[in-house]
């Protein structure tokens, strides 16, 4: 199997882990030997190997103009599937740990055009790393951060700070309904030609995304997810296919509505998994021959359209035949 985003993964030193709100905690992380860590983008994020064994991902917020270290923040998900709460809960300042080299899902456009930030709790984190390359630019912004209450403002101290205090607005305790009528406001003022970055919960984001669509052109919203949206029922006429191991030479058919790597985990075969969603890229594979039908949110538009790599556990095949270098 072709190896997934830790194979060059970095070892890092957790230099200082601070308290944002009730439930996220920030991390810097930097080089042991106290070299520069690798150029990164606004948007970017790295895959990190939590103590729990799972891969996360999570969006750079820090400076990127220093690249003495990276911030990430981390918020407690005592629901979700463990990432999280083994980064709360096993990492301590000092130690060591696994992290992917950046990657940047979610660029900030090269434009002079105006941008409105639409960030709901931690999903401030992207939105704050293009806040601070926006205010270094000169170039127009506004930032309207949705939180539960005051104490849940992440990184109050940076937002505070003088290149950015103009451009925030805190939308503090906001019930669904009077998060819906700011959203229109906001996204009903957003200037000719502006985008719109959008980064919170996933009903946040779907509330921002239906507004949207009435009012903004395609392409001028855009959003990171880093929780895979449900995986809707198969449908009609989705087909069976056959999945070649060019290795083996071995065939396993794939039904519809089940996943590449669940077909093969039932034929015997055990693939390398992490998230299951689509996100990670921990199950990334050489694709041969036959066209993926990618459903991932991992592999940026241009992998995909090259159609060489896939991944198994959401994505499926536009052909009756898919060969894959296993």
């Amino acid at each position: 199997m072709t190896a997934g985003p830790m194979a060059d993964a970095m070892t890092l030193r957790v230099d200082r882990i601070e308290r944002q709100t009730p439930d996220i905690l920030s991390f810097r992380l930097v080089d042991a030997g106290g070299e520069g860590l690798p150029a990164a983008s606004a948007g970017a994020h790295v895959d990190i190997l939590t103590p729990s064994g799972q891969v996360r991902q999570y969006s750079l917020c820090g400076d990127l103009a220093d690249r003495a270290a990276y911030l990430i923040a981390v918020k407690h998900e005592p629901e979700g599937r463990g990432g999280s709460v083994s980064m709360h809960r096993g990492v301590r300042a000092g130690d060591m740990i696994r992290v992917g080299r950046p990657r940047n899902a979610f660029p900030l456009d090269d434009s002079d055009a105006p941008v409105v930030l639409l960030a709901g709790g931690v999903g401030v984190t992207p939105l704050l790393a293009m806040a601070r390359r926006l205010a270094t630019e000169g170039r127009a912004f506004a930032l309207h951060y949705f939180v539960r209450g005051p104490d849940h403002v992440a990184f109050r101290s940076v937002l505070d700070r003088a290149d950015l205090r103009a451009h925030v607005h805190l939308h503090q305790g906001c019930g669904p309904d009077e998060t819906m009528r700011r959203l229109d406001t906001i996204l009903g003022a957003v200037p000719a030609q502006g985008g719109v970055y959008l980064c919170g919960p996933p009903p946040f984001m779907a509330a921002a995304r239906q507004l949207g669509q009435g009012r903004l052109t395609p392409g001028r919203l855009h959003a990171e997810d880093f929780a895979s949206p449900a995986a809707p029922a198969p449908e009609d006429g989705e087909r069976a296919f056959e999945v070649v191991l060019a290795r083996s030479g071995l065939t396993v058919r794939v039904p519809p509505g089940v996943t590449i790597a669940r077909a093969l985990a039932e034929a015997g075969i055990a693939v390398e998994m992490s998230c299951e969603q689509g996100i990670c890229g921990t199950c990334l594979t050489r694709v041969l021959a036959g066209r993926p039908d990618h459903r991932d949110q991992y592999l940026l538009d241009d992998e995909k359209a090259t159609g060489d790599r896939m991944t198994l556990c959401v994505s499926r095949s536009l052909d009756a035949r898919l060969v894959l270098d296993l």
